[in-house]
């Protein structure tokens, strides 16, 4: 990869109530778009000239020698001072976007730029973040999301600056819960569960009434934040082993499920027991509609099997089927090896609709409690 043959130094935390991650890359190299992508790497953001400069006093990282510029993330392409030389200077401000921001340094050395701060604290589409989309996220990064604690430890906010208004970041101590890192009401490090039960926006997309504005259909969610995770499957979890839930595009296989989980560490496709102990989905509960997942399930003809996770209604004869393998009941899958459409289940626009969720569970635990 790029950054590994890039990096001269790499997640040297800096110490400071906000956590920033500083990281070095060759200047040929270092370019805006090249440093946003490492700290997505790291499953975080550029930070802001704010974070860095606070009220422009010295730099989180301290006042370097010379002419030394980092990205930020407040525009596309601006810089921030963090040398002597014009010190929290933004460059956008005082002379436009730099030439040398977007490209290499045309066979010089471009001493002034080197140096990469990276920040917690990364805002997706709130209106399509859910608990699965933000830990999938933090997963296919590495990291997983934080618990309450790493985030407010001792009820207070540590990981990020507070945002102004409310804004609810999940966390991992329990499947759907949230802490508050916003000042909304004073209610800074609130967890969810504690004050108010489970959020119903907390697994839902679209719009979130009665908390929806013009602008944002859910102005309150978004914001993930991630933590390093050195053995992402032996961690402990709410549920009698790890298992995770994953949204994937409708044109995903079994073949392509199972290489995505296993593409995490000890992680592979669940099996049928590990999805439904006790008859219902224990991760999702039953959900609304035609929905089947790839298990791993071993039968003698050795036919990919899913396992239905959803209850359509709207037809009596397939209201009792939740937790039916395939195979078992209706052979082979026509559509679970294919990455266009499903025939008759398809929607109006041809998609297969009837598989999206996918279930990884670690490979060190399968037992099941009673």
């Amino acid at each position: 990869m790029l950054f590994s043959s890039v990096l001269l130094v790499s997640a040297l935390q800096v110490c400071t109530a906000l956590k920033v991650y500083q990281g070095a890359m060759d200047p040929n190299v270092l370019t805006w778009t090249t440093a946003a992508e490492y700290c997505d790497k790291q499953a975080m953001r550029l930070c802001t000239h704010t974070e860095i400069c606070a009220n422009n006093d010295p730099p989180v990282i301290g006042v370097l020698t010379g002419d030394n510029w980092v990205p930020i993330g407040d525009q596309y392409n601006d810089w921030t001072q963090v040398g002597r030389s014009k010190l929290c200077y933004r460059h956008i401000e005082h002379y436009g976007q730099p030439s040398w921001g977007l490209s290499g340094c045309d066979g010089g050395s471009c001493p002034y730029k080197k140096i990469i701060l990276c920040c917690a604290g990364v805002k997706l589409d709130g209106e399509y973040t859910t608990y699965d989309t933000a830990r999938s996220y933090c997963l296919e990064r590495g990291q997983d999301l934080c618990k309450y604690e790493e985030i407010c430890p001792d009820g207070q906010l540590d990981l990020v600056n507070v945002i102004s208004g409310d804004h609810w970041a999940p966390i991992r101590d329990l499947y759907n819960n949230w802490v508050e890192i916003g000042d909304s009401h004073g209610r800074t490090c609130y967890n969810h569960v504690a004050q108010h039960g489970f959020p119903t926006w907390g697994t839902t997309t679209g719009e979130c009434s009665p908390w929806n504005t013009d602008e944002n259909p859910c102005p309150h969610k978004g914001y993930v934040i991630c933590c390093p995770s050195s053995d992402p499957e032996t961690l402990p979890g709410p549920f009698p082993y790890n298992i995770y839930h994953f949204i994937l595009e409708p044109t995903m296989t079994w073949d392509s499920a199972r290489s995505f989980c296993k593409a995490q560490p000890g992680r592979d496709l669940c099996s049928s027991d590990q999805i439904c102990p006790h008859g219902i989905p224990l991760l999702t509960g039953v959900l609304q509609g035609d929905n089947w997942t790839p298990i791993i399930d071993s039968n003698l003809q050795g036919v990919h099997d899913w396992v239905e996770i959803g209850n359509d209604a709207a037809e009596a004869r397939y209201a009792r089927r939740v937790c039916y393998t395939h195979f078992e009941h209706y052979g082979a899958t026509a559509w679970g090896d294919n990455n266009t459409g499903c025939g008759p289940w398809s929607d109006s626009q041809g998609v297969c609709k009837v598989k999206r969720h996918v279930f990884c569970c670690s490979q060190k635990s399968k037992q099941i409690c009673a």
